[in-house]
């Protein structure tokens, strides 16, 4: 005889105890359940997708002019806003879908199984937000944690749709530079420093400044020269001096030539201001390198700058305007780089090698109400 004690219920059929497992649901309320589930992702898919093309409508840039407010640059709030809703999406969609099927397959479902479907679902946003640019990318600039941004590394003949010119890179963005960082002893090695100008935005590879002067300086003191590209388009000296203080000066310059005409122009904060503290930033050093992170940083703070009204709107897509500023405003800006800090920068830059030199750029005179804007005489 059985240990095991049955209860009957009416009409003597057996029920079960209390504990004892469910009756399985059958094949039809599973199938019921499935669709109700991806009828309900659906409409979130929806939401979240109307949601980001709502907002991005009206957007309130963080900088005033740079490469990363180019409407063409998947960091503008705009195209931050729609790139971002698809990355919730994928990840939206494949966390839930991830929890039921743990679900379904685990006897006991542990807490730590719904951090891993979490951490492999945040895993596939960003792989798709990787895939999309990959295959959708205008502008040839990435944020970075302290020089706000660079030129994204490992770039082949990249097309540069904005300007014209197709564009080269090593590992650490500089163009057209192939040597490595060490230095061999028969090299005498110059580091261009500057703006879009030295950087040769616009132009081919061997139209740059740097390819002109490797041409015609080919030996120096019994030694080969090497030109070096470090500059970037949109940089200050504030900019340029972190770079020389950095990867620049892994490749051991001799000369430093720099030139910027970025300092003086007017922005909502200086770059230096913008840079947080060391805990930070060494936090967003790992973090800078997740592009799912950089765009939900970049709505979120675009959504701030509206909210709080520090910032100037444009409507999506618009091209920022870079004419004259109405006195009201010019009064709310700042200087990128103060004269003090750039004269400082200066000397941060001639200690930087073992010899430097400055270029005055030049200025397109009758591009008056450009001129009027960013070139302050005393800083040249």
């Amino acid at each position: 005889m059985s240990g095991r004690s049955e209860v009957t219920g009416q009409g003597g059929s057996p029920s079960p105890l209390q504990g004892d497992p469910p009756p399985p649901a059958s094949s039809r309320a599973r199938w019921l359940a499935l669709v109700a589930l991806l009828v309900a992702l659906i409409v979130a898919n929806g939401g979240l997708v109307a949601l980001a093309w709502l907002f991005r409508q009206t957007v309130a840039p963080g900088w005033k002019k740079g490469p990363l407010i180019d409407p063409a640059s998947p960091y503008a709030p705009e195209n931050a806003m729609v790139l971002f809703g698809f990355a919730s999406c994928v990840v939206l969609d494949a966390y839930v879908l991830g929890l039921a099927w743990v679900r379904a397959r685990a006897t006991r479902p542990r807490a730590w199984m719904a951090f891993a479907v979490l951490v492999v679902s945040l895993v596939l946003g960003e792989a798709g937000l990787r895939g999309w640019l990959a295959v959708d990318m205008v502008t040839y600039f990435r944020p970075d944690p302290v020089l706000h941004w660079v030129v994204r590394p490992n770039l082949r003949d990249f097309d540069n749709l904005k300007g014209g010119g197709k564009i080269s890179t090593n590992a650490d963005g500089m163009r057209d530079v192939i040597v490595p960082r060490a230095k061999p002893a028969d090299a005498y090695r110059v580091l261009v420093l500057g703006d879009s100008s030295n950087f040769g935005h616009g132009v081919e590879g061997n139209e740059t400044l740097s390819s002109a002067l490797q041409r015609l300086v080919p030996t120096y003191e019994g030694k080969k020269v090497v030109v070096l590209n470090g500059a970037t388009p949109g940089w200050t000296t504030y900019q340029g001096l972190a770079f020389a203080r950095g990867t620049g000066g892994a490749y051991a310059p001799d000369m430093i030539l720099a030139g910027f005409n970025n300092d003086p122009a007017p922005e909502y904060l200086g770059d230096a201001a913008r840079v947080p503290g060391p805990g930070v930033r060494a936090l967003n050093t790992i973090l800078f390198r997740s592009e799912l992170y950089l765009l939900g940083r970049e709505v979120t703070l675009a959504m701030a700058r509206r909210a709080a009204g520090t910032a100037s709107v444009r409507q999506a897509g618009d091209e920022p305007v870079y004419g004259r500023l109405g006195d009201a405003e010019a009064r709310a800006l700042v200087p990128r780089i103060a004269l003090p800090e750039f004269l400082k920068n200066l000397e941060g830059l001639q200690e930087s090698a073992p010899r430097f030199a400055w270029i005055n750029m030049p200025v397109h005179r009758e591009l008056s109400d450009l001129v009027e804007r960013y070139v302050n005489p005393t800083y040249r």
